[in-house]
C-alpha cells in the first residue's frame, strides 16, 4: 500500500467514523506521512496520526480499519481559532504548511492551510515555535526536579529530550518527531557542521 492509497482510506474512515463524533469540525493527518512522496510505500506496522478537531479535546481514539493503525487525536477546535495559534504551535504549524486536510466541512482547515503555508518560513513564526519547544523543555526540568518517583522522572527527561531536538528541528523548518527525534536532531546538526552539540546533550542527558 502506498501514501496515495492510505490517505484515501484515512479520509473515508473519517466520513464514516470520525464525523460523526459531537462537535466535529474536521480532521487533518499528523507526522511524517505528510512529507512523504504519494507513491512512496508505507509500512503497515507504522499508525497513522491524524487530528480529530473537535468542540472539545479528549482522550485518542485508535481504530484498525482496511489494514491500517489509525489513531486520532481528538483536539480542541481553541487550538485551532487562528493562523496565529496555529503558526505559534510547533506540531501544529508543519502539519498544516502542507495539505495534509482529510475532511473540512465548515473551511476552518482550508482558511488556516491557506495562510499557514504562506507564513510558515518566516522568522518570527520560526521563534515563536522555538520558544514553545523551549517552554516545554523547562517545564520538563521542573517536573524532573520534584519527581517522586525514578520513572516519574524518566518520563520527563524523555520530554526534556523532545524538546531540545524539538528546538533543533523547528529552527531548521524540520518537523519534529517523537520516536526519531534523536536521529533527525543528528541529522540536521551534522547539515551545520554542529554534530558535536547532540553529543553533549546526550553526555549531559546521562546517555
Amino acid at each position: 500500500m502506498n501514501v496515495r492509497q492510505v490517505v484515501e482510506i484515512a479520509k473515508e474512515w473519517v466520513q464514516d467514523h470520525g464525523s460523526q463524533l459531537p462537535g466535529f469540525h474536521g480532521a487533518h493527518l499528523m507526522g511524517t506521512i505528510n512529507y512523504l512522496p504519494k507513491d512512496a510505500p508505507f509500512p503497515p506496522y507504522k499508525d497513522v496520526d491524524m487530528n480529530l478537531v473537535l468542540e472539545d479535546h479528549g482522550v485518542p481514539l485508535d481504530a484498525f480499519y482496511k489494514g491500517l493503525i489509525l489513531e486520532g487525536g481528538r483536539v480542541s477546535v481553541e487550538e485551532y481559532r487562528s493562523p496565529e495559534a496555529v503558526l505559534s504551535h510547533p506540531g501544529l504549524a508543519p502539519n498544516l504548511a502542507v495539505n495534509s486536510i482529510l475532511s473540512d466541512p465548515s473551511g476552518l482547515l482550508t482558511r488556516l492551510h491557506t495562510v499557514v503555508a504562506q507564513e510558515y518560513p518566516r522568522r518570527k513564526w520560526v521563534l515563536a515555535r522555538c520558544e514553545a519547544e523551549k517552554k516545554r523543555y523547562f517545564e520538563g526540568l521542573q517536573k524532573i526536579r520534584h519527581a517522586d518517583s525514578v520513572s516519574e522522572a524518566l518520563v520527563n527527561l524523555y520530554l526534556v529530550t523532545e524538546g531540545l531536538t524539538g528546538i533543533v528541528a523547528v529552527a531548521a523548518l524540520r518537523p519534529p518527531t517523537h520516536r526519531r527525534c534523536l536521529i533527525l536532531m543528528r541529522q540536521v546538526l551534522e547539515e551545520h557542521g554542529m554534530v558535536e552539540l547532540e553529543e553533549d546533550m546526550l553526555r549531559l542527558m546521562g546517555f
